[in-house]
């Protein structure tokens, strides 16, 4: 889960996000988390990816430093892991990144 909730960001800031891994299953989940920012819904714009480990029904906070793409227009945060089943589980943010004015 991504733990933000604001509806803009301001172009070329940097920030710091939050990516909740819980784990809800018996047993301990191991694998890579990807984090990035698409634009439009389409263009992946950036990109970083953690290793992460969380024991039998628990959770691990990742954080991830992004500079805020310059260009303003409609974005969305895409939060990605892959299960030991293979599933694949997604959490989605949209905002918008506005001027510096």
């Amino acid at each position: 889960m991504i733990n933000f909730w604001d509806d803009e960001l301001v172009a070329g800031s940097e920030r710091q996000f939050e990516v909740y891994v819980i784990n809800d299953h018996h047993t301990r989940w191991t694998g890579a988390v990807s984090f990035g920012i698409a634009r439009d819904g389409e263009e992946t714009v950036l990109q970083q990816s953690s290793n992460c480990s969380v024991d039998a029904l628990g959770r691990q906070i990742l954080s991830f430093a992004l500079t805020v793409p310059d260009q303003t227009g409609e974005y969305q945060f895409i939060a990605e892991l892959v299960t030991a089943d293979g599933d694949e589980i997604r959490s989605l943010r949209d905002f918008k990144i506005r001027s510096a004015r």
